[in-house]
């Protein structure tokens, strides 16, 4: 398993990646495990005029628990909140290119099933950064096909089948 004992944050169970080796030991990991969520964060949803990639979530299940991180590229600010001391939060940033050389062949790899909920954002959003998502199934097309009376939004989703509220 991947060590996140240089990571000096942990929001609950995802770690923060803040070392290039941090995200090539969860991309190793993550190649192990053949099923990676991803999720896409970017400074803006029109992907069309330019948005990027800002940071981006993975999870896979591992062989005792599920591994979750979160790697951020290009953040201002990480959290908005003031912390106890006033300050607002920061996070370290790492190497766009650097990141995206150790991700991208798990996102382009196709024996390796990514999950995603509204997957074409992914899709648009690697594609601006010359990466192209091979493999990707979209939870929000399959809750349409299988609940096409409910809304399809993550949200929703997660309360009827798990009875879990985000």
């Amino acid at each position: 398993m991947y060590s996140d004992r240089r990571c000096s944050r942990r929001t609950e169970n995802t770690v923060i990646l803040e070392e290039m080796k941090q995200v090539s030991e969860f991309v190793a990991q993550a190649f192990e495990a053949k099923t990676v969520s991803v999720d896409v964060e970017t400074d803006s949803t029109d992907i069309p005029k330019g948005a990027r990639i800002c940071g981006f979530g993975m999870g896979y299940r591992g062989k005792k628990k599920i591994e979750t991180c979160y790697i951020p590229i290009r953040h201002e600010v990480f959290n908005k909140k003031r912390n106890l001391f006033g300050s607002q939060e920061t996070v370290r940033n790492l190497d766009p290119v650097g990141v995206f050389r150790i991700v991208s062949p798990l996102i382009e790899d196709k024996s390796i099933t990514k999950v995603a909920h509204n997957s074409k954002f992914e899709i648009q959003a690697f594609g601006v950064e010359n990466i192209r998502c091979k493999n990707i199934h979209c939870t929000m097309i399959i809750s349409h096909l299988v609940y096409p009376e409910r809304p399809n939004g993550l949200k929703p989703l997660l309360s009827a089948l798990f009875n879990e509220d985000l």
